[in-house]
């Protein structure tokens, strides 16, 4: 099938490893010009070179923190010197940290709160004068909006300010042509997920494998998702193959989440 995709000019933030790699992977596939950001430039350039290779199309590393105004104007600047336009953007960041609510301080709410809500809307309000009627714009959230998990306070929190903010979005740019969805991964083999299950194998004194098949089978289809399983939605979403979806929250998370809607 055919997205549409090719000659775009897509944005992937938090796009040097997981699920923003995947995604940034699968726009240069489709075709798309693939601008990616980071904040670690190694990490970042091996990935944007891995892009060029395995598909022959070019992708644009930005070295990048989306949290600091200055490094997110000079991204967008880049876009739009470059391009003069953004069809597509994929706005993901990292992971806040993990604990329940008498484990978190200030400072951890205040990581999560510039991590999730405050960079995204800032990427968003720099880039929205270069998307034009046609683009999308898709913004990477997590199953724990749809199904609370104590130990994650900070991601099931914020993230639900996030699906908010792609609610009102949808509603006032929906009139522009301006398309605006969300997507809620599931369990994810992601480095970061790696390191949650070492650390959970020291505590349970388990394997790696062992966690991870523990936590899978709670799981219908009994597995983790690939992190190019999760991109492959995303990109669809930002496609103009997906034209008429509009304001939603898509759950990619093989069925973990057991709420009717």
């Amino acid at each position: 099938m055919d997205l549409g995709l090719r000659g775009k000019v897509a944005l992937v933030t938090g796009g040097s490893r997981g699920m923003g790699a995947a995604t940034a992977l699968e726009f240069a596939k489709e075709g798309a010009q693939v601008v990616l950001c980071a904040r670690t430039e190694e990490t970042l350039r091996r990935t944007a070179e891995r892009i060029q290779t395995q598909t022959g199309q070019a992708a644009y590393p930005v070295v990048a923190d989306i949290t600091a105004l200055d490094q997110v104007k000079k991204l967008v600047a880049f876009i739009g010197e470059r391009f003069g336009r953004l069809d597509a953007a994929f706005i993901n960041g990292g992971p806040p940290a993990a604990g329940g609510f008498l484990d978190l301080k200030d400072a951890d709410w205040d990581a999560a709160y510039q991590t999730i809500v405050k960079g995204p809307v800032e990427v968003i309000r720099e880039a929205l004068p270069l998307m034009n009627s046609g683009a999308a714009l898709v913004i990477n959230t997590s199953n724990f909006v749809k199904q609370i998990s104590v130990p994650y306070t900070l991601a099931t929190s914020l993230r639900l300010s996030v699906v908010g903010l792609m609610k009102t979005l949808a509603d006032e740019l929906g009139p522009k042509g301006i398309r605006v969805n969300a997507i809620a991964p599931g369990s994810t083999n992601t480095d970061v997920m790696v390191q949650y299950l070492e650390q959970e194998g020291k505590r349970l004194n388990k394997t790696v494998k062992e966690v991870e098949e523990m936590y899978a089978a709670s799981i219908p289809l009994r597995r983790f998702a690939q992190p190019e399983e999760i991109a492959r939605v995303a990109v669809f979403l930002a496609s103009p193959a997906a034209s008429f979806v509009h304001g939603a929250l898509w759950v990619v998370d093989g069925g973990e989440t057991r709420f009717p809607l």
